[in-house]
């Protein structure tokens, strides 16, 4: 089974499922990085695999349980539109961390995977991070309930909302025009900056991110 969770201008995210015993070849036209999901207490995820435009590869289950992959296809091709010394000049001016997960856990010069994962009552609200990045996002997990905050005026965390109901494969793509800051005066605009937290007493969230650059 495969279906499309979203679709921005740069990016597509796909749910792919494989049942037992269930063998498929695949193309990959674009850029593809496949990430298998997890469930249960696992403090990490597994490592994703990056496959290059016109590639092509023999997926097989030979587990007796559905097998499961977030699949990021990058529609914008093979030339990425920053630099790596853009990259980090627009970091280095951020006012908070620029890293937006828990983890790295894959980075090539068109894109960088990055993971949060966070257990029951996990994450600070206070923790903020700043995007720069184009980026698309699929959170993963069973009876998530999340909080979203952003820093106020004096730079303490004001929520967004709490005890969100987040569906298992809710997903996003989200442009930062600008590297995230505005044109004018140069000032971080407010999407860019928030922070998250597992409201959920008893579930895990796991979201996988991946940043186009």
């Amino acid at each position: 089974m495969q279906k499309v969770l979203a679709e921005g201008s740069r990016l597509r995210m796909t749910d792919f499922r494989l049942a037992p015993g269930e063998t498929r070849s695949i193309e990959h036209p674009y850029p593809t990085l496949r990430w298998e999901v997890v469930g249960g207490a696992e403090p990490r995820l597994p490592p994703p695999v990056f496959f290059k435009a016109g590639s092509a590869h023999h997926a097989q289950n030979a587990r007796e349980v559905e097998y499961r992959e977030i699949v990021f296809e990058l529609l914008a091709g093979t030339q990425p539109a920053h630099s790596c010394e853009a990259i980090q000049q627009l970091e280095a001016a951020t006012k908070f961390n620029p890293m937006i997960g828990t983890e790295v856990n894959f980075e090539n010069d068109l894109l960088r995977a990055t993971e949060i994962v966070l257990p029951p009552g996990g994450g600070k609200p206070d923790d903020f991070h700043q995007h720069t990045l184009d980026y698309g996002l699929v959170w993963v997990g069973d009876n998530m309930k999340l909080g979203l905050w952003h820093p106020g005026t004096d730079g303490k965390a004001v929520a967004e909302f709490r005890d969100q109901d987040i569906e298992d494969g809710f997903a996003l793509f989200k442009p930062m025009a600008n590297g995230g800051f505005e044109e004018a005066e140069g000032k971080p605009v407010s999407y860019a900056m928030h922070s998250v937290t597992n409201d959920s007493k008893e579930s895990w969230a796991r979201c996988y991110q991946v940043e186009v650059k």
